[in-house]
C-alpha cells in the first residue's frame, strides 16, 4: 500500500519504541538530508521507488549534487540518473534487479565478474556494492582493465563490511 508524504506525516513513529516518543513524526528524506549534511555527514540514499528526475531535482534544489551517494539495485534507474546528472556519485547494488538497458539479468551468475563490471559501467556507476559473492579475480579485473576510478565494496556475513578500493 502506497502512501503520500502527507499521509506518512500523520503517523506516530515513536509509540512502538517507548511512550516518551509518542507523537514523533516520520522525517521526510529532505529533513534527513538537511540534518546529516549540517552535521557534516555523508548520506547514502538507497532508491526504493520513484523516478530519477524527481531525485535529481531534489538534490539540485538542495545543492547536494555529489554531496550524497545515490545507490540502487535498479541499474536502469542509475543510468537514467547518470544521464540527467553525470556529476553525481552513484553506487550500483548487486546483483541488480534490472540492468542499465532496462532488461532483467535472467539466470546470470550472482558472483561479481567482468561481465557484471561492464554492465555496471554502462549504468554510470562509480561503485559496486555486492554481496559476499565477490571473487579475487573480479577485484583484479576491475583494477587492471578499467582506467576509470571504481570502488568495489562487498559484505562478509560475519566479518562485517570489507572494502577494496582501487582505480586512479
Amino acid at each position: 500500500m502506497s502512501k503520500t508524504a502527507a499521509e506518512l506525516q500523520t503517523l506516530d513513529a515513536g509509540s512502538w519504541f517507548d511512550k516518551k516518543f509518542a507523537g514523533t513524526k516520520l522525517p521526510l528524506l529532505t529533513d534527513e538530508l538537511d540534518f546529516v549534511h549540517k552535521a557534516g555527514g555523508v548520506t547514502l540514499v538507497e532508491r526504493k521507488e520513484g523516478d530519477a528526475a524527481t531525485c535529481v531535482k531534489m538534490l539540485r534544489d538542495k545543492n547536494l549534487i555529489n554531496e550524497v551517494v545515490v545507490q540502487a539495485f535498479d541499474w536502469h534507474y542509475l543510468k537514467e540518473f547518470h544521464d540527467l546528472e553525470p556529476r553525481q556519485y552513484l553506487g550500483a547494488l548487486g546483483p541488480p534487479k534490472e540492468l542499465a538497458d532496462g532488461s532483467k539479468p535472467g539466470n546470470r551468475t550472482k558472483t561479481l565478474d567482468a561481465a557484471w563490471l561492464d554492465d555496471l559501467m554502462k549504468a554510470g556507476a562509480n561503485a559496486a556494492v555486492w554481496n559476499e559473492q565477490v571473487t579475487k579475480e573480479a577485484v583484479q579485473e576491475s583494477a587492471q582493465a578499467r582506467p576509470e576510478s571504481l570502488g568495489l565494496y562487498h559484505q562478509r556475513t560475519r566479518a562485517g563490511q570489507q572494502a577494496a578500493r582501487h582505480g586512479r
